[in-house]
């Protein structure tokens, strides 16, 4: 029997879901939360309520893995606080760890990875093993089985930070991982996207036009990320997504052929707190290229990258789609694609000239392997998903198959 102990997961019903399904197996399952949301969406036996300050986390769960002979720890991202210190704690004692996200083969996928993610993945970067790992893995099957419910998904991160910081006074000694006060935040995001929604129309028309010049003024998507985003934050060099925007454009610049253009798209998810638009189009005017700089907000990114002639990114899961569609990608941080023959390997200066695109035999053996390995067909916010995701999350964390090729489960 496996005792396995949650953290702090998504804001869906799915760690409780998990739990249900493994003890149905004949695991043990634990919880603790560390916020009211937490709280929120276990609802369930096995919780236990941790009201101390960060300082003292590492004592108690240290005692917490000692006295419940915890064998696996499953968290949802390693790079909050209280998370990272669980991790640690955890390989010092030799209890798996299992880590949990949206997936890179977005949409319709998660993550489930041991260890860490992006910058922190176990997953090979060695092109041979990867080929290796490719041969013996099936097909993925890329069509949109279980398509999440926006309204659902809105709700219940709203639900779950709102409720957290309102009744914050249960857990005294929380400290959020959220950069933004969380009210503060959703009601600019709220702003941003209705005011988005006004100009979808011209965005797409926008996107349609490039599409449409591709052939005569090759451009180059830069999608930016969100600030407060752990990928720019723990897994980049860049403490702020201005100095990203800035180091972009200034390469552009100087390095880009002319005729070329840069289109800068903001994240769909961005709480407008910070005009990304004004101080882009800033830049670009400061830097003398006012004209061959655009700034969206809204469209279809899928569509606009399918025709670029290349992208940057800091180390977005979009670089995955991107390498999917055979466009030449550019990192700035640490991710699991930067892998030669994937990726662009020269400098930044060089990529605008010389993009080079994803060596396509290495490219499907990728996407082979991380599906086979470290992803799982399912979603977070949709009932089907959560039912596909669970079934699938229970099988591997039970029988170990975490980072090993789905057909293992037949030998």
């Amino acid at each position: 029997m496996k005792v396995f102990l949650f953290l702090q997961g998504p804001h869906s019903s799915f760690f409780a879901r998990l739990a249900d399904q493994l003890e149905a197996m004949g695991h043990r399952c634990l919880r603790i939360n560390l916020r009211f949301g937490d709280w929120l969406f276990w609802r369930r036996s096995g919780a236990f309520n941790y009201r101390g300050s960060l300082h003292q986390w590492s004592e108690y769960l240290s005692a917490f893995f000692d006295e419940q002979n915890v064998t696996d720890l499953v968290l949802l991202g390693e790079q909050r606080e209280h998370h990272k210190i669980a991790v640690d704690l955890a390989n010092l004692r030799g209890i798996h760890v299992t880590v949990t996200d949206w997936g890179y083969l977005r949409p319709d996928w998660i993550t489930l990875e041991r260890n860490g993610m992006s910058g922190n993945t176990h997953f090979t970067k060695d092109p041979l093993e990867i080929k290796r790992l490719g041969a013996q893995s099936p097909e993925p099957d890329m069509t949109v089985l279980y398509p999440e419910s926006f309204p659902l998904l809105t709700f219940n991160n709203v639900l779950g930070d709102i409720s957290s910081w309102l009744f914050g006074f249960l857990y005294p000694g929380y400290q959020s991982y959220l950069p933004d006060n969380p009210v503060i935040g959703y009601i600019s995001t709220g702003i941003r996207l209705i005011r988005s929604k006004r100009h979808e129309k011209y965005s797409q028309q926008s996107i349609q036009n490039w599409i449409d010049l591709a052939g005569e003024t090759p451009y180059f998507v830069f999608p930016l990320q969100m600030e407060g985003d752990f990928q720019v934050r723990a897994y980049s060099r860049y403490s702020d997504l201005y100095v990203a925007i800035y180091e972009v454009i200034d390469s552009f610049a100087r390095q880009a052929p002319k005729s070329n253009r840069l289109i800068i798209k903001l994240h769909p998810w961005d709480t407008g707190l910070r005009p990304w638009r004004r101080l882009s189009l800033s830049i670009a005017r400061r830097l003398g290229v006012p004209h061959r700089v655009e700034f969206l907000d809204g469209g279809s990114l899928d569509e606009l990258t399918t025709h670029a002639a290349g992208m940057v990114t800091i180390n977005s899961t979009c670089g995955v789609s991107a390498i999917k569609l055979g466009v030449p990608v550019k990192t700035l941080g640490d991710c699991l694609y930067e892998i030669p023959g994937l990726t662009h390997q020269g400098k930044l200066d060089d990529f605008w000239n010389n993009p080079s695109p994803p060596d396509f035999a290495l490219r499907d053996a990728f996407l082979r392997a991380i599906a086979s390995c470290i992803q799982i067909k399912g979603g977070f916010f949709s009932k089907r998903g959560l039912v596909a995701a669970v079934e699938e999350s229970a099988h591997r964390l039970a029988n170990g198959w975490i980072n090993k090729p789905i057909l293992s489960k037949m030998t």
